[in-house]
């Protein structure tokens, strides 16, 4: 996997992101919805490499997200 890191203490996340996602998702899945580049949503996640919660993600959003990791 070629996974880039996202502190999120330092990231500036608008809120039009984190409405993206249902909060209790975010909380119980350990993401945060982060950016949208270039039609790409760049997702910290706990879990990265969790394919159902990638699949989540898509099916809520439209749109395939682009992992990065988090602690």
């Amino acid at each position: 996997f070629n996974l880039h890191y996202c502190n999120l203490e330092k990231a500036n996340i608008s809120e039009t992101m984190l409405n993206l996602l249902p909060n209790e998702m975010m909380i119980d899945r350990g993401i945060v919805p982060v950016g949208k580049e270039a039609g790409r949503l760049f997702v910290a996640m706990v879990n990265p490499t969790n394919r159902s919660v990638i699949d989540e993600i898509t099916f809520l959003t439209g749109i395939r997200p682009t992992p990065l990791i988090t602690t």
